[in-house]
């Protein structure tokens, strides 16, 4: 059996699984409440995806597919996101972004799950469009397309990717025996990664 027929083989077994099926559904259906309002919707994107692998776990999804399941979904958050930025100034930084962030996706696929790929390709663009949208909802007048701005939002990125997949400072190994502010914490620590 060839490794795709080996892979289309496993996913057919994990998307059997109902939580695995509700997981996607739940997030992917969630991205269309971003069109009503962009900020919260994007909100509720990330929180949901700072929850699924809690979750999923509970289910015996491995994290190597959870992860291949995880990022698709993300990757359509991020297509569901072009509308909205076409006709604001962030358009042609959130495109690049978005085209990088895929070149690491790619390559995360290709080379068996190596997650220097995504210190090297960090997920700026569904960042970028929630500091717009922040600034947007809440009148802040940001210009989130200035260096500074785009600057400090690759060094955070780098940050949170290193700490996250090599040295998990700020990150509680066993977050069930965490306080419930520390699980959070988690739990939003690593939506910011995707």
């Amino acid at each position: 059996m060839n490794s795709y027929s080996s892979l289309k083989k496993e996913f057919s077994e994990y998307w059997r699984e109902k939580p695995v099926r509700t997981m996607f559904w739940v997030r992917f259906l969630a991205y269309f409440l971003i069109y009503l309002s962009p900020f919260w919707g994007m909100v509720l994107a990330i929180y949901l995806d700072s929850w699924d692998w809690d979750y999923l776990q509970k289910y015996n999804v491995s994290k190597t597919w959870y992860h291949r399941i995880d990022k698709v979904v993300d990757f359509l958050e991020y297509l569901v996101i072009i509308p909205l930025v076409l006709t604001t100034p962030i358009a042609p930084y959130y495109l690049v972004f978005l085209i990088w962030r895929t070149v690491g996706m790619v390559l995360y696929f290709v080379y068996e799950k190596k997650p220097v790929v995504f210190v090297i390709f960090p997920n700026m663009a569904e960042y970028l469009a929630l500091l717009y949208f922040a600034s947007e909802q809440f009148n802040f007048g940001w210009e989130v397309t200035s260096i500074s701005w785009l600057v400090g939002l690759l060094v955070f990125k780098l940050i949170i990717e290193l700490q996250f997949h090599y040295f998990q400072l700020f990150l509680p190994i066993k977050q069930s025996k965490q306080p419930k502010l520390l699980q959070w914490y988690a739990r939003f620590n690593q939506s910011l990664i995707k």
